[in-house]
């Protein structure tokens, strides 16, 4: 899984606020409250036959998309499009596991958590 394909079908749903792992501390104590994605790679399976591992490009790689927002129906909203975005993949085609929504009361922010499965293939 090329992980800067995913950066780019995910910026333009977000104004280009998409960062891996860790937002930097200045979005996160900025009151400028657009919304904005953290992900993460999960971790890869690797698809292995009776032969032996195969091709890393038949692995699956499984990453976290979380959505940040000041409103519960703009991080849902901005989920939406994500999810399009990543259902939309071709090379490698992906699917949508789980996708589930909760309240930080820390940051006083709404995050819709999505869980993608990349099903590379060799093919």
């Amino acid at each position: 899984m090329d992980i800067t394909l995913l950066v780019a079908a995910l910026n333009p749903t977000v104004a280009s606020r998409v960062y891996p792992d860790i937002v930097p501390q200045g979005v996160l104590t900025s009151t400028d409250r657009r919304p904005y994605i953290r992900y993460f790679e999960v971790g890869t399976t690797p698809d292995n036959t009776i032969d032996g591992a195969s091709d890393s490009r038949s692995d699956e790689t499984r990453v976290q998309i979380d959505v940040y927002a000041a409103t519960k129906a703009e991080s849902i909203s901005v989920a939406a499009s994500v999810r399009a975005a990543v259902t939309a993949f071709t090379t490698p085609p992906a699917t949508i596991e789980i996708m589930s929504s909760l309240y930080e009361f820390e940051d006083k922010l709404y995050r819709v958590t999505i869980d993608a499965l990349f099903h590379d293939s060799a093919t």
